[in-house]
């Protein structure tokens, strides 16, 4: 275990008077203690060097201690339970109570304090620059035991039978000892106890409400690499639309390589992409009794196919008078017709010779040429 600090929480005191009893422990001694405001210098370094962890002793009067044995499935359950049962038997409204339940050595217990006493401790911690890591009661300094047992810490003096912890104080004294002797701990047990207290943090009140708050410590290695990698996302988009780039350009150049190569083998001469088009209406209009480009001609066909349903083209050819070739399949001869008259009021000159599939389906010989 690392070096802690035990401070006893005063009662009532003052924001500006920061003495109080404290006790540094380390391993399961106590090596350092004191009655004055030194432990700050502990809990709270004024250069902002490291600080040992602070645990809190609440008074014994203040906190209300009770060992109960609730029904429950769960550990979860039984600790709710008791949790409950305690804020109903409080004496007190149980929204002005404030209540932890946990097991100690063994047992289940309840640690009971009021919300106003809980503000009044972490108001005076606050203003001595201190935020307590847990604040827990004195009370559990003294271990249970069928006989009487007396500590003195500090300011604060107990009594312990059983279950019952009480300040020691005349008039309890005299209604609960009576004539009973009084076991005394001794200054090495007070020290073991304490080193008990700070290692296992038994019913920390510190919960809820009254639960320390998180801080937020910025990583700065973290920062960095998230601020170079925020200056490698515009750099990994760049790459990403180069990449894309080169991609598409290497793919127009294989284009336009199979489409020089294309041309060039219907040309009987060596064309590139860019002069392939220009080449091939070269050599249509230079040949005898050719009407231009394919084009016209088949997109006017292919334009009527789609308005008949059920009449396909099966084969299309253009020879170099400027005439368009096809053979239509057609379930009725009056869908070919359809077709040829449409044809011919788009200022085709048609001719078609019809004939029967082995399957029954009409076929259609068609010849499409124009008109001017």
């Amino acid at each position: 275990m690392s070096d802690r600090l035990l401070l006893l929480l005063p009662t009532g005191g003052d924001r500006a008077d920061a003495a109080a009893h404290w006790w540094r422990v380390s391993g399961v001694a106590v090596v350092e203690r004191g009655s004055d405001a030194a432990w700050r210098a502990l809990a709270a370094p004024p250069g902002g060097g490291p600080a040992l962890p602070l645990v809190a002793l609440a008074p014994v009067a203040a906190v209300r201690l009770t060992w109960p044995e609730p029904q429950g499935a769960t550990e979860r359950q039984r600790l709710g339970i008791a949790r409950a049962m305690a804020l109903q038997d409080g004496m007190a409204d149980p929204s002005t109570l404030h209540a932890v339940a946990g097991m100690v050595e063994g047992r289940l217990g309840v640690a009971l304090a009021a919300n106003g006493s809980m503000v009044e401790w972490l108001d005076w911690l606050s203003a001595q620059g201190a935020d307590p890591l847990a604040i827990i009661s004195s009370g559990l300094l003294l271990p249970g035991s069928e006989t009487w047992t007396g500590a003195v810490l500090g300011s604060e003096q107990m009594l312990r039978r059983g279950d019952l912890i009480v300040p020691d104080e005349p008039a309890l004294r005299d209604a609960l000892v009576g004539g009973e002797e009084v076991t005394p701990f001794d200054e090495a047990d007070v020290e073991r106890r304490l080193a008990f207290l700070a290692d296992t943090l038994p019913l920390d009140l510190r919960t809820g409400r009254f639960a320390r708050r998180r801080l937020l410590v910025l990583d700065w290695g973290r920062v960095r690499e998230l601020a170079a990698l925020a200056l490698l996302v515009p750099l990994l988009a760049l790459a990403t639309a180069l990449v894309m780039l080169i991609r598409l350009n290497q793919s127009s150049e294989r284009l336009e390589a199979e489409t020089a190569a294309l041309a060039s083998r219907a040309l009987g001469q060596e064309v590139d992409a860019a002069a392939a088009a220009g080449a091939l209406d070269a050599r249509i209009g230079e040949t005898p009794g050719a009407s231009g480009s394919p084009f016209p001609p088949l997109a006017a066909l292919y334009q009527q196919l789609q308005a008949v349903p059920g009449t396909t083209a099966a084969a299309v050819s253009y020879r170099p008078d400027g005439t368009l070739t096809a053979s239509l399949a057609a379930t009725r001869v009056e869908d070919v017709n359809r077709l040829l008259l449409a044809l011919q009021r788009s200022g085709y000159r048609v001719t078609a010779t019809t004939r029967s599939g082995t399957s029954g389906q009409l076929f259609a010989d068609l010849t499409l040429r124009s008109a001017e």
